[in-house]
């Protein structure tokens, strides 16, 4: 085994910032009011526990104001999609993806839209903005909600504060989860673009208060997290198999509450510093983009990817199998690159039970991707290991 070892994602926290953070959290200046986005903007803001919460608590809104009981859903997502919207007690529908931006597929997505869809959720994996017009203009034609789970792609929001209304979103969701733009282990909401006021009154009758012991753990976990992100150090966790780093866990059972006030004072110094966090991102995306033009006859190129903020690097591979011998190779060299989710929804084996539709695209996607690790971390040794294990397995034009 490796000794350095790069995580999957993530950035760097400086013990500066967790002081400071728990010393506003001590004084008890909260900053629930802050406009994320953009400070001259009104967005309405909701902050809870986690992206999943987020998702829970809006399906539970809009079920209030609609007797509808779909949601349609990416057939290959985390799924923790999946257990939001059963816990909100509706209907998951799967529609395929396109694989050139893991967008939904539209030509299935006009066949599984209906009167009876109460949502459609769009998420927008890795941090790649696919074109919804389309889709958007087949939502207003059912009068179902449009929904943007910009978990991975939320640095692209924080980068370019006009994107959040050309998107054609009703709502969006965030997440500072494990792996995300804003990487803190706790924390997530609800950006509403819808300009309801019965959102508003919804979500001011949440009254599922984090306690304390949630709140020290928030910090505790950022102090693991800020440790263990270090290369020599990461191998660390990643041997310690109750933690799960790196597998995809199903729960219903997660819990919902508000955000931790430290969280959304570190999320403030955090922003601070954002922009040379992303450039770092967007400069390894172009290297690793070069890297692979010499071998991209084995690959199904995807959408461009040079002018995103990615949290990770996408690769499909055209040969299943060599995805498999790559991606075990590089994590032999102590490259941090992963499968993602290793079923698409329908298969994942908590939820065979709901005997939902097999999508062929979400099949192959599960079977052929890849992803790299593109944070600050990465440096010019680990992309000569990745182009190393590459060239030897894939001919060179």
């Amino acid at each position: 085994m490796t000794i350095r070892y790069l995580p999957p994602a993530g950035h760097k926290i400086y013990w500066q910032e967790i002081i400071q953070a728990v010393i506003k959290s001590l004084l008890k200046k909260y900053t629930y009011k802050q406009d994320l986005i953009s400070p001259e903007s009104a967005h309405d803001y909701f902050f809870v526990n986690s992206g999943t919460s987020a998702i829970y608590i809006l399906l539970k809104y809009l079920k209030s104001i609609s007797n509808r009981q779909d949601v349609l859903i990416p057939a290959y997502t985390c799924p923790s999609v999946v257990a939001a919207i059963r816990k909100a007690n509706l209907n998951p529908v799967l529609c395929d993806l396109n694989p050139f931006d893991f967008s939904l597929k539209f030509e299935d997505f006009i066949n599984k839209i209906s009167d009876n869809t109460l949502a459609v959720l769009q998420v927008e994996l890795f941090g790649i903005l696919p074109d919804n017009r389309k889709l958007v203009k087949q939502t207003r034609i059912h009068n179902s909600y449009f929904i943007g789970d910009a978990a991975q792609s939320f640095g692209n929001y924080l980068l370019d504060a006009d994107l959040i209304n050309n998107r054609g979103y009703d709502f969006l969701i965030f997440s500072f989860g494990r792996g995300k733009p804003l990487n803190l282990l706790h924390g997530g909401g609800i950006i509403s673009l819808d300009q309801d006021s019965r959102f508003n009154e919804f979500t001011e009758n949440f009254t599922a208060k984090i306690n304390s012991y949630s709140i020290l753990k928030s910090i505790f976990n950022t102090i693991f997290y800020k440790l263990f992100f270090n290369p020599y150090f990461y191998n660390i966790p990643r041997s310690l198999p109750f933690l799960n780093l790196g597998k995809t866990i199903y729960r219903s059972d997660f819990e919902v509450m508000s955000i931790s006030p430290y969280i959304l004072n570190l999320v403030e110094l955090i922003i601070n510093r954002n922009k040379s966090i992303i450039q770092y991102r967007m400069r390894h995306t172009n290297e690793i983009n070069s890297l692979l033009e010499p071998v991209k006859q084995h690959l199904f190129i995807t959408d461009s990817k040079d002018t995103y903020d990615l949290i990770r690097f996408p690769i499909l591979f055209k040969d299943a199998d060599l995805r498999d011998k790559i991606l075990h190779d590089l994590t032999r060299n102590g490259i941090g690159a992963t499968g993602l989710y290793p079923f698409p929804i329908d298969v994942q084996p908590e939820l065979k039970i709901l005997k939902l539709e097999h999508c062929e695209n979400a099949e192959f996607i599960s079977k052929s991707i890849l992803t790299l690790p593109i944070h600050e971390n990465l440096t010019n040794t680990d992309l000569k290991k990745i182009e190393k294990v590459l060239y030897k397995y894939l001919s060179i034009n």
